[in-house]
């Protein structure tokens, strides 16, 4: 990871369990990493998977239920652009990044297939991966939705998980996993944060995904990060 970030590790939850990162790992509430600047420049990093075993659904308890307080309605974000549909990418999705579906996917599958340790845990060389456009079009709406909300959080804003925004693509899955950052100016950056941290880099490298997709969305305005990543990996049922 580089020094100047702050990373929370990811998660693996069950399919009673919410599959978003930072809210709750194995059960226990993480507390939330707050952000620091270095050089001027603020990065940050989450994880988060799931599993499937043949019609489970990650995301189907409340880690919050304990709480009954009512929530404070946020306010309504300005409307911004939505990814074109398809899973296209474009150079709104790819932070005009030149061939970058390609550029992403190459850096990726040479990571892979290398073996190497995520945190002290081995990890074998792994099968190269295919990039799919359904888990574009996810994570290219997340990105958009990160960027427009200058938040970095696996819940959407409309309080959509991982899996919730899967299964609007209609992709059938049966394992997934899902890395953001923000504020890694390009391709080999991120993976190197992502490479340099324990749960993202377990998601990188396990055999149980076959399909992946990136996408980088360059936020408006004086947004602290500039650009906000978001990798879906998934193995399809």
């Amino acid at each position: 990871m580089n020094p100047g970030g702050r990373v929370d590790e990811g998660s693996r939850v069950n399919a009673s369990e919410r599959a978003n990162a930072g809210d709750r790992v194995d059960g226990v509430a993480r507390p939330t990493v707050t952000p620091r600047a270095r050089a001027g420049v603020w990065r940050r990093l989450c994880a988060a998977a799931c599993f499937a075993s043949v019609l489970g659904a990650c995301g189907g308890g409340d880690s919050n239920a304990a709480d009954n307080t009512a929530p404070t309605p946020a306010p309504t974000p300005t409307p911004s652009p939505s990814p074109a549909p398809g899973g296209t990418v474009t150079a709104a999705t790819s932070c005009a990044i030149p061939d970058f579906a390609a550029q992403m996917l190459n850096a990726v599958n040479a990571a892979r297939a290398q073996a190497r340790s995520c945190g002290g845990t081995a990890y074998a060389a792994a099968g190269a991966l295919t990039w799919n456009d359904a888990l574009f079009a996810a994570a290219a709406a997340h990105t958009q939705d990160m960027a427009t909300q200058h938040a970095l959080s696996h819940t959407g804003s409309n309080g959509s998980s991982l899996a919730d925004r899967i299964d609007s693509t209609g992709y059938a899955w049966s394992y997934l996993g899902e890395n953001i950052a923000a504020g890694y100016g390009g391709v080999d950056a991120v993976l190197q944060g992502w490479l340099g941290s324990t749960g993202h880099c377990a998601n990188l490298m396990s055999p149980n995904f076959t399909e992946i997709a990136v996408a980088c969305v360059q936020a408006g305005g004086s947004d602290p990060y500039g650009k906000y990543w978001t990798m879906d990996l998934a193995r399809p049922r």
